[in-house]
């Protein structure tokens, strides 16, 4: 017996991200319907929707009317989160959050809490999980290959112009945007966290040597990372891992590098590139490298497929509210502990 198709709304349709999540669902065709879509231009957003064939609003809460939607998709500057992706949940539908969940911790609880209590589903896009490399390494630490893990050095290297910023209304603006740190590295913290393990600690420094803006243009972290499950009772007075943060976006003249080192007792694997998307260096004790899955498609829409077999067999979404917390958390802290000049403990 065939499925219905899943119905999808997206709010805040005319974004660059939002042109992602529509590749996306064009390729799901068999699992998704694209049903409609919203912005606050109404020249632009007609056109969109001309071109799709589906109808159109510019404003989201006229669209949460609509019955016939059953995953919004919230692809609208961070500041907004919150607040639209807490009346999707009031309107008794699933939302799909773009990164990050909210701009501060706080109100990333709130919104966890009212999709619990409205019995909805919350998923929030952090695609990189699904990369087939990460994928790789995760497998590998899960099952032991790198022995205990001792440290990971994370390094985000990039630039963004001044352009950038000027073009923008809500970039480099600390309510609106919420930190560069926050919008710019929060794929990458999931990822270290993810790897490497929940954190125990953070002892952090921010500051703003280049751009003319609100929010840091760097930020040098160190972490101390709880215990590896299964791991404490066998390295008398071991400890979990230790971790380095090195974030800058005014590398010029282009970005250099994303990189996380991890450090174990039985291998060393490096992950880098421009953007984390390659094995670097590979030497794990009698584990040579596997080789790397090709992806037929753009990791978002690997997302998708896994939210299409949450929604339809109940099933744990890999990215839900409370697994896209934990980033979140991580960067609430560098930035309490730069502002209170004091190592935070977990959690907040």
């Amino acid at each position: 017996m065939q499925m219905d198709k899943i119905k999808v709304g997206i709010i805040g349709s005319l974004s660059f991200i939002a042109e992602k999540h529509i590749e996306a669902l064009k390729n799901l065709e068999s699992d998704f319907d694209f049903y409609g879509v919203c912005d606050l231009d109404e020249n632009r957003i007609r056109d969109q929707a001309f071109k799709y064939e589906i109808p159109f609003w510019t404003d989201y809460k006229e669209m949460l009317e609509y019955s016939e939607i059953d995953l919004y998709v919230v692809a609208v500057p961070n500041h907004l989160h919150r607040k639209i992706g807490q009346d999707v949940a009031k309107a008794g539908k699933d939302a799909l959050i773009e990164k990050p969940i909210t701009t501060n911790l706080r109100d990333a609880d709130k919104l966890i809490k009212i999709f619990k209590k409205k019995k909805r589903n919350l998923f929030v896009m952090l695609q990189m999980r699904f990369h087939p490399a990460l994928c790789m390494v995760k497998q590998a630490i899960d099952e032991g290959k790198l022995g205990r893990i001792l440290g990971s050095s994370l390094n985000i290297f990039w630039f963004r112009s001044g352009e950038y910023f000027q073009k923008s209304t809500w970039k480099g603006v600390k309510k609106l945007e919420g930190g560069s740190l926050l919008n710019q590295g929060i794929h990458y913290i999931d990822i270290m966290q993810w790897l490497v393990g929940p954190v125990e600690s953070v002892f952090a420094r921010i500051f703003t040597l280049f751009h003319k803006i609100e929010t840091e243009d760097t930020v040098q972290a160190i972490l101390k990372f709880k215990n590896p499950a299964g791991e404490s009772g066998i390295y008398s007075g071991a400890g979990g891992a230790s971790g380095t943060l090195n974030f800058n976006i005014f590398t010029y003249p282009k970005n250099f590098e994303c990189s996380l080192t991890i450090f174990g007792t039985q291998g060393t694997i490096k992950i880098g590139g421009e953007k984390m998307q390659e094995i670097k260096f590979w030497d794990v004790k009698n584990y040579p490298m596997p080789p790397i899955k090709k992806t037929a498609y753009i990791l978002q829409t690997y997302v998708y497929a896994d939210i299409a077999q949450s929604l339809r067999r109940g099933l744990r979404a890999e990215i839900s509210g409370g697994e896209a917390r934990k980033s979140l958390e991580i960067i609430e802290a560098i930035y309490r502990s730069a502002k209170e000049n004091k190592e935070i403990r977990f959690p907040l």
